[in-house]
């Protein structure tokens, strides 16, 4: 990345500092989302090792079916409902959180440029036309909310999805992600060509 970009970054965090407590409020509750998603995967565990031992059997027509623990998939099926409720709330306020605080920097951004155009000699304004200033004003805010989406709702989410599903898949089977991990690299270095 070139350093301009990184520099652009950097004042984008420096101009959403007033809203620091937004700002980590928004992340928890990504946070929280991606570990209520993983909470779902953990409780599959058990059967995901019952589809495994299946799938290894010899003579899969001789597998018990009446084996199967009801007790189990019932107490699994009641954790899940428990979770439901959790889940959707900080699917909410996660989106919530992130929509609020790219309006709020938005709005901030949209009164510092009229703070800054405002106060200008009527020499500036001649020199212009008005549809081409506010064509410009409204396309480089359009561009700084999707930076500001990107800095504070879509990186972070991507983030702690893949943590917790590379959690979830070493609490399930390390050797599966070790063998996942080596596809990874042939998956996405086609996607770069793209």
């Amino acid at each position: 990345m070139e350093p301009s970009n990184w520099r652009a970054i950097w004042n984008i965090f420096r101009f959403a500092r007033p809203h620091v407590w937004l700002i980590l409020l928004a992340f928890g509750a990504i946070a929280g989302y991606a570990a209520a998603e993983g909470a779902y995967l953990f409780l599959m565990k058990p059967f995901m090792e019952a589809f495994f031992k299946f799938l290894q059997a010899k003579d899969q027509a001789a597998v018990n079916v009446g084996a199967i623990d009801v007790a189990a998939l019932r107490t699994v099926g009641w954790w899940a409902l428990a979770l439901a409720p959790a889940t959707a709330a900080l699917a909410f306020l996660e989106h919530y959180l992130a929509d609020r605080l790219r309006t709020q920097l938005t709005v901030d951004l949209r009164n510092a440029v009229c703070r800054a155009i405002l106060p200008q000699s009527l020499s500036f304004f001649e020199g212009r036309r008005s549809g081409d200033l506010m064509s410009r004003i409204t396309n480089d805010v359009g561009r700084a909310q999707m930076a500001f989406q990107m800095l504070f709702s879509g990186i972070p989410q991507h983030v702690a999805h893949l943590v917790m599903g590379v959690a979830v898949a070493a609490w399930m089977s390390w050797p599966m992600l070790l063998i996942g991990a080596l596809a990874v690299p042939v998956i996405v270095l086609p996607l770069g060509y793209l």
